[in-house]
């Protein structure tokens, strides 16, 4: 590891939890014959563990998961130059209505024919997604599981509102893919952008959208009919695009140190490295957003690949996994380790 990652690692760790020299952090590892918990959690809580259902009562639309009165500390949360907070979730079309019917806007979200757009429509469907920002928002409309098309409906911000003007919707863009990738099912986003919007197809690429393909003269325009480009964003891709989530992978390596040291227990270490950071951390942002099944897929599909050992889920209700050396249980938007095996 290089001095520099090292003198980073332990600036975070003291940040978090005031411990000079801390153990390095775990790996995720998984061994057979898993046993459920063996430690009581605390008293009267053991039914309230993570449990997510879909619905529209948090601007996320999953319920936020059942709060454990647990003596395990929540860190301090890693800082992070794009957090997801940047978007929040609204069914309000009231809330986007006047930013899509903005001239600027609406040309390019509506075709000949048509003089107003209301999305009330869409969102009556709640699989549909609209994401809100400060300066408008962003549409995914479910296509099919796991796939959704994406609408950006972004005013330019005021120069000097936000420090880099130029940087604040590729902000607001990152921090929406990223909410949808790890609060949701989705695995892939679409978008199409036709030959007019010059704009929307150089900024495309800098958010790590693929061109797939173009079809001609297939968009209608007051002048005629357009050529189309069509684009996808796949969750591979946009993990390798979003170093972000490396901080939630070292928040979540040091909240097992503290756990392991509760227990006064070493665990198995290993090598600091980014990758498995980056997939952890992403791992720990979908169980923090209800998608725990999703999390343990997409990690082990990784941590197979890589030559980790995949972990396991041994209860849905309460939401326990097993890593191997310990079990963990999810509580709200942490965990507790509740078994240590030698």
């Amino acid at each position: 590891m290089s001095s520099r990652r090292k003198k980073r690692r332990e600036a975070e760790r003291q940040r978090l939890t005031g411990v000079v020299d801390a153990p390095a952090p775990l790996r995720l590892v998984r061994s057979e014959g898993a046993s459920l918990p063996s430690e009581p959690l605390p008293a009267g809580r053991a039914s309230e563990a993570l449990d997510s259902v879909r619905g529209p009562e948090r601007d996320g639309g999953i319920d936020p998961p059942q709060t454990v009165e647990s003596d395990v500390p929540s860190p301090a949360p890693v800082e992070d130059a794009i957090p997801v907070n940047l978007v929040r979730r609204s069914f309000d079309p009231a809330e986007i209505n006047p930013t899509i019917n903005d001239p600027d806007i609406f040309p390019c979200l509506s075709i000949p024919g048509i003089d107003h757009l209301d999305i009330a429509p869409v969102l009556a469907d709640q699989r549909n997604v609209l994401l809100l920002s400060d300066n408008g928002g962003i549409l995914f409309c479910w296509l099919e599981p796991c796939i959704y098309e994406v609408h950006t409906a972004l005013r330019k911000p005021e120069r000097g509102s936000h420090g880099n003007n130029g940087a604040h919707n590729q902000n607001v863009c990152r921090a929406a893919y990223r909410w949808m990738f790890t609060q949701t099912d989705c695995m892939v986003l679409h978008t199409r952008i036709p030959a007019t919007n010059r704009a929307a197809a150089i900024f495309a690429p800098l958010l790590g959208w693929i061109k797939e393909f173009e079809r001609k003269a297939v968009w209608p325009t007051s002048d005629g009919r357009v050529d189309m480009s069509f684009f996808a964003l796949r969750y591979d891709d946009w993990l390798r695009k979003t170093p972000e989530v490396s901080g939630s992978g070292r928040e979540f390596h040091i909240l097992l140190e503290q756990e392991f040291a509760r227990h006064q227990r070493a665990g198995e270490q290993h090598a600091d490295e980014d990758c498995h950071d980056r997939s952890v951390g992403a791992a720990f942002e979908m169980m923090r957003g209800g998608q725990i099944e999703k999390a343990v897929f997409l990690y082990n599909r990784w941590a197979r690949f890589a030559g980790y050992v995949p972990i396991g889920l041994v209860s849905r209700q309460p939401a326990v996994l097993d890593i191997g050396n310990a079990l963990l249980q999810l509580t709200a938007d942490s965990f507790k380790v509740i078994l240590v095996r030698n």
